[in-house]
C-alpha cells in the first residue's frame, strides 16, 4: 500500500497504526480497529467512508481512492 502514498500523497494523508504500540490505542478504538490487516478510508470530518478487513489488493484501494476523489 505504500505505493499508493506516492500516487495520492498530495491529496490524501496516509496514517499507519501499529497495533503493537500502545500509543495507537485511542485512534484504533475511535475507528474500531482491533487487529492487523484492517484498513479504513476516513473523510476530513472523521467519518468512515470505507473499511476493509483482511488481505487487500492495492487495486481495490486505488479504485476506492479514485472514486472518493471524484475521478
Amino acid at each position: 500500500m505504500y505505493g499508493l502514498q506516492e500516487v495520492f500523497g498530495d491529496r490524501i494523508d496516509f496514517i499507519h497504526l501499529n497495533v503493537d504500540l500502545a500509543v495507537t490505542n485511542s485512534a484504533r478504538e475511535r475507528f474500531g480497529l482491533t487487529d492487523r490487516s484492517q484498513y479504513i478510508l476516513v473523510d476530513p470530518q472523521g467519518n468512515i467512508i470505507d473499511k476493509w478487513v483482511g488481505p487487500l489488493s492495492q487495486e481495490t484501494v486505488e479504485q476506492a481512492l479514485q472514486t472518493y476523489l471524484g475521478g
